[in-house]
């Protein structure tokens, strides 16, 4: 990475957050999610050139956890092809309605470390 970071590809909205921590990942179509149930839910993002040793993380947001919506954590790095889809799970006791454009998660970039690894006989 250059010092002051790299640029990133993007097709799709992705809004960084009031809090500038972040960004703000939005659903694009609408949808329910039934008490203990997952569902895959589209982000209308992808991200593409992402630099070797950035990665990025989404995980919930507030909102959603006071509704009982989980967000699987998910890793994005350069690996990643397509489309950002996320897994949701209701852990409440009601129908959870997914609005389109309703924020779903949150994606966080960091660098991440890779030591070589030694290993030791036993």
């Amino acid at each position: 990475m250059k010092k002051g970071g790299d640029v990133i590809r993007v097709s799709g909205r992705l809004e960084k957050t009031r809090e500038g921590s972040g960004y703000a990942l939005f659903a694009r179509h609408e949808g329910f999610i039934p008490p203990g149930q997952y569902r895959m839910v589209s982000a209308g993002v992808e991200i593409s050139d992402m630099p070797p040793g950035l990665i990025g993380y989404v995980c919930n947001t507030r909102m959603m956890a006071a509704q009982g919506l989980v967000c699987a954590p998910l890793v994005v790095d350069g690996t990643l092809k397509g489309e950002i889809m996320l897994t949701l799970f209701n852990a409440g006791s009601g129908y959870c309605r997914i609005a389109v454009g309703e924020c779903i998660g949150r994606l966080f970039f960091s660098l991440a470390l890779s030591p070589q690894i030694q290993r030791e006989m036993r």
